[in-house]
């Protein structure tokens, strides 16, 4: 009988978790506890790898515990009080000569694609590495904000990375990549969290999303009272409040620690302790069953809060589309394009396109017709959307395009490649005649093949001028 309700209550749990990511919006915050080494123990954590190798390095007379906690072993080293500049950059070095390998947990939340915005609890680049391996065949196509109360991150910077719909790493506590603008101990810890705490310092663009996500806490390590003000500072109201999102903890300190488990259970709402499964496990189930749901689908990325867009690049394939049909609903025709300019940027090609659909005025329609008048090609989607609307910017952006096309009269230039993304005849489309002069190219599903995508690079290629 227990058993039976044991496994009932497995099924809920799975259920509604795997539900709730399905709707997207979900941000995995991700600890020291998932960056798995392996050691002659069998795993050491990344972080106490370092410590064991840094201490060793200067011959350290500490205990054993003390050896393999970071920061009790850069606390302890000889240069820290008067020359912490280089303590920090020797650490760099040490990670950089450790070179480790991505762990399996990180590549697992990577292919997770419901999973798009991440917080991460560490000063290594190894989850933005996974992301880049598992979704962008190792191209450097993840964006990354790092966080230092020296070098807060610009709000329309963050925005303007939020919406290009590319997963993106948030480092609460920096990088390592430079000295003295990392947390490398305790004491660090605390001045960052100060620091976010404080109206000058915090990255208000990144806590507007924290706030009303869903959060899946995986492995952080964190001490009692860090755990407690790191879950109020990413919440807008009091934890016990009933309207606080959900949020799920997979730690081993929120089992192992009695006075956080009692803080854990008793004093948030909203607030799932996951105490039968470690966070390696936890994430290791997770990837199973989210792949027998979703393996082959096309996920597309929650959209970010409407935020500035990004100058085109000159030269870029600008797509043209239309954001919502006649009755003003979104239309699927931004996901098809989204991942057309995913599948492109994967292969090196510049791509722009207006992906909050920003309609602003004199001073926009300028931009855009500069944009279209130094683009390399011009790639209109033609849908079921595009026939349900007589009027909309996207038929400016098609006749701005037509009459760009007039600069290449009587040459075999193609600057217009249109795309038929539905179930449209485009010869009796509502388009332009000039844009039936070129072959309609069909992308069925949501994702373009790779034919589709081998013309388009012969075509960038060809058009683009040569490299300096």
């Amino acid at each position: 009988m227990n058993s039976t309700l044991e496994s009932r209550k497995q099924d809920r749990f799975w259920h509604s978790l795997i539900g709730i990511i399905s709707k997207g919006g979900v941000v995995p915050i991700v600890g020291e506890d998932l960056l798995r080494l392996p050691s002659a123990q069998g795993e050491d954590t990344l972080y106490e790898t370092l410590a064991l190798r840094y201490s060793a390095s200067y011959e350290m007379a500490l205990d054993p515990a003390q050896k393999r906690n970071l920061s009790a072993v850069i606390r302890h080293h000889p240069d820290f009080q008067t020359n912490p500049h280089d303590v920090y950059c020797e650490l760099k070095e040490e990670y950089d000569a450790l070179n480790p390998a991505i762990p399996e947990p990180l590549r697992a939340l990577a292919r997770v694609r419901h999973f798009n915005l991440f917080v991460s609890t560490t000063f290594d680049d190894l989850l933005e590495r996974a992301l880049n391996e598992e979704r962008f065949g190792g191209k450097k196509l993840t964006e990354v904000i790092t966080y230092s109360p020296k070098n807060v991150p610009d709000d329309k910077q963050i925005s303007a990375q939020l919406a290009l719909g590319r997963p993106v790493v948030f480092q609460v506590f920096g990088n390592c990549s430079t000295p003295l603008q990392y947390a490398l101990t305790e004491g660090d810890k605390v001045e960052y969290m100060h620091a976010l705490q404080t109206a000058e310092y915090r990255p208000n663009r990144i806590f507007d999303e924290l706030y009303t996500r869903p959060l899946l806490l995986l492995g952080n390590r964190f001490p009692d009272w860090l755990t407690r003000m790191f879950l109020r500072m990413i919440r807008k109201t009091p934890l016990d409040h009933t309207d606080v999102p959900k949020q799920y903890v997979a730690d081993a300190k929120g089992t192992e620690d009695a006075f956080m488990r009692f803080f854990l259970l008793d004093f948030t709402k909203n607030t799932e302790l996951v105490e039968d499964l470690d966070p390696v496990e936890l994430i290791r189930e997770l990837s199973t069953r989210w792949h027998e749901r979703f393996g082959n689908q096309e996920v597309t990325p929650v959209a970010a809060a409407a935020a500035g867009t990004k100058p085109m690049p000159k030269n870029a394939v600008f797509i043209s589309y239309c954001a919502t049909d006649a009755s003003g609903q979104p239309a699927r025709d931004g996901q098809v394009a989204l991942a057309i300019r995913e599948a492109l940027e994967a292969r090196g090609i510049e791509v722009w396109l207006d992906k909050d659909q920003l309609q602003g005025g004199d001073e926009f329609e300028r931009k855009i017709k500069r944009y279209i008048d130094t683009c390399s090609l011009f790639m209109p989607l033609i849908s079921e959307t595009t026939q349900s609307r007589d009027d909309g910017f996207f038929r400016k952006e098609w006749n701005w395009a037509l009459s760009k096309l007039l600069d290449f009269t009587g040459s075999d230039r193609q600057f217009i490649f249109p795309v038929v993304i539905d179930d449209v005849n485009p010869y009796r489309a509502k388009v332009p005649e000039e844009f039936k002069r070129f072959q309609f190219t069909p992308v069925f599903g949501t994702a373009p093949d790779a034919q589709f995508l081998n013309r388009i690079q012969w075509l960038y290629e060809k058009i683009r001028p040569p490299r300096p």
